[in-house]
C-alpha cells in the first residue's frame, strides 16, 4: 500500500539545505479518468492518495495538445508560440527546442542541483535537443519493451530509477520521469488489458468502448508504478527534502467532439490534465484542493522558485505554491492560453479566464469561434458566441497573445530541422505521430 510518510527523516546532503524536486510526466493522462478527479472506474488509487497528501489543482491545463509543444513550454517556460514557429506537422516534429532558451534544468544545473532524466517518448530526445542541462539522460524506450515497445516494463522503469537515485547519492537533484503510456497504443499487459473490460489495441468509433477500457487499464498500470516510485521515496528517506510533483503533457478524446486520440482539438478532454502537487511532510500542506486554474507554465515558476531563484522577466507564469502561501493573490483573475503551433491544427489557440473558455480557428472546414462557460457546460457542447457579450474581449485578448508570442520568437535564431533516427521515426510512427 502506497504511504507518502513511510519513513521520516532527511538526506544528508553535505549541507544543502535545499529540496530536491521529482517531476512525474504521465503523457496523454486526462484529467478526469482518475478517481481524485471524480471518475468512477478504480483506475488510480495511488495517485488519489496522493492528492490527499499534498495539492490537487482542479482545472490545470496543458498548453497544447500534443507532445512536443507542451514539453517545450514545461522547460522553458514559455508559451508554444514563443518557441516554435507554425510549420506543418510533418516538418515540425523534427524542429529542435532553439538552444537559446534557458531552460529548467539548465538553470538548476547552474545552481548547483544534479539534474537527471528518465525519458519513455521518443520524440522528446537529445537529437531534438530536449536534453539540455540535464546530466544524465535515459532514454527508456531504448531498452525497456515488450512486444510492443510502447509498453515499457514497469519494472525495468523502476530499476533504471533506482540506477539514478543510487549515482545521485546525498546531492541535491531534479529528476525528470516522462513516462508514455497510456499513449496508444493502449496495450496495458496482463491484468490490465481485462481489469476494465474487453480491450483491444483497434482503433475507430466501433471499438470506443474497448479502447477506453485499454485506456483505462494503461492509467491503473501507471498508477501502480508511481505508487512504487512513491515507496522507494519513503525508502530512501526522500520523503522530508523531496517536492513531487505529477502532471501530464495533453489528454486523449474518445469522440466527445467527433474525433479520437489527440493533436486535432482544444477541447477539455485533450487540453485539462492533472496536477497533483505534493510538498515534504514539512510544508503541512495536505488534502488541499485548488480551483482556479493554472497551467503547465507555471512549472518552470514554481520549481524555480523552490530552488530560490528567479524566473526570466518574460515568463507569465506564476509560483503555484502561492495557492497556499498567498490565495488572495492566487485567485486573482487571470489569464492562459493554448495553442498548437505545429500539429493537424496548425492555426487552432484558446483563452481561459475564470470559467469562460474561447477557442479560435478551429481546425475543421467552416467552423466558427466557440466559446463556452465551463462552470454551466463543463462538455462544452453549447457554444456562446453571439450570445455572450464577453465574446469580442476573449477575442481581442487571444489575439494579443498571439501577436506577443510571435514577438517573443522573432528574437531566436531558426533552428534547423532534425533529420531523426530511422528507429526513432518507427517508433513516433507506431505511437500515430507520422503516417
Amino acid at each position: 500500500m502506497l504511504a507518502l510518510a513511510a519513513v521520516a527523516g532527511c538526506s544528508n546532503r553535505a549541507g544543502d539545505t535545499r529540496d530536491n524536486v521529482v517531476l512525474v510526466m504521465v503523457d496523454t493522462l486526462r484529467a478526469d479518468h482518475l478517481g481524485c478527479y471524480g471518475y468512477q472506474r478504480d483506475t488510480s488509487p495511488n495517485l488519489d492518495r496522493l492528492a490527499t497528501a499534498g495539492v490537487l489543482f482542479e482545472n490545470f491545463y496543458s498548453v497544447a495538445p500534443w507532445t512536443n509543444p507542451a514539453i517545450a513550454s514545461l522547460f522553458t517556460g514559455r508559451y508554444p508560440r514563443a518557441v516554435f514557429p507554425p510549420l506543418p506537422h510533418k516538418k515540425a516534429i523534427g524542429i529542435p527546442l532553439p538552444s537559446q532558451l534557458p531552460t529548467l534544468a539548465e538553470r538548476l544545473q547552474e545552481a548547483g542541483y544534479r539534474t537527471v532524466a528518465l525519458v519513455d517518448h521518443p520524440g522528446i530526445n537529445p537529437e531534438l535537443q530536449f536534453d539540455q542541462g540535464f546530466e544524465q539522460w535515459y532514454s527508456l524506450f531504448e531498452d525497456g519493451g515488450f512486444d510492443i515497445w510502447t509498453v515499457t516494463d514497469s519494472d525495468f522503469v523502476l530499476d533504471q530509477l533506482l540506477v539514478a537515485l543510487d549515482e545521485l547519492g546525498d546531492e541535491t537533484f531534479f529528476l525528470y520521469l516522462h513516462l508514455v503510456y497510456p499513449h496508444r497504443p493502449y496495450a496495458p499487459p496482463a491484468p490490465f488489458d481485462s481489469m476494465f473490460g474487453s480491450s483491444a489495441t483497434k482503433t475507430g468509433r466501433a471499438h470506443r468502448q474497448e479502447m477506453v477500457n485499454a485506456y483505462d487499464g494503461e492509467i491503473r498500470y501507471t498508477d501502480e508504478l508511481i505508487g512504487r516510485l512513491v515507496e522507494v521515496l519513503g525508502e530512501r528517506q526522500l520523503t522530508q527534502s523531496t517536492w513531487l510533483m505529477v502532471t501530464s503533457d495533453h489528454g486523449e478524446g474518445f469522440w466527445e467532439h467527433n474525433q479520437a486520440e489527440h493533436g486535432n482539438s482544444l477541447f477539455n478532454e485533450l487540453t485539462r490534465i492533472p496536477m497533483i502537487l505534493v510538498p515534504p511532510q514539512k510544508e503541512r500542506v495536505a488534502g488541499l484542493r485548488v480551483k482556479t486554474p493554472a497551467s503547465l507554465v507555471d512549472l518552470k515558476p514554481t520549481i524555480l522558485g523552490l530552488a530560490g531563484l528567479e524566473p526570466e522577466k518574460e515568463l507569465e507564469g506564476r509560483d503555484l505554491r502561492t495557492s497556499w502561501s498567498n490565495p488572495d493573490d492566487f485567485e486573482a483573475p487571470r489569464w492562459l492560453f493554448l495553442a498548437s503551433p505545429h500539429s493537424q491544427d496548425v492555426e487552432a489557440a484558446a483563452v481561459v479566464r475564470g470559467d469562460l473558455k474561447y477557442i479560435d480557428r478551429l481546425p475543421w472546414r467552416q467552423a466558427r469561434p466557440a466559446l463556452f462557460d465551463l462552470a454551466e457546460d463543463p462538455d462544452e457542447k453549447r457554444n456562446l458566441v453571439g450570445i455572450s457579450p464577453r465574446t469580442a474581449e476573449m477575442r481581442r485578448r487571444l489575439r494579443a497573445h498571439l501577436i506577443q508570442t510571435e514577438q517573443l520568437r522573432s528574437g531566436l535564431l531558426e533552428e534547423d530541422e532534425v533529420e531523426l533516427d530511422k528507429e526513432v521515426l518507427e517508433r513516433l510512427r507506431a505511437l500515430g505521430y507520422l503516417q
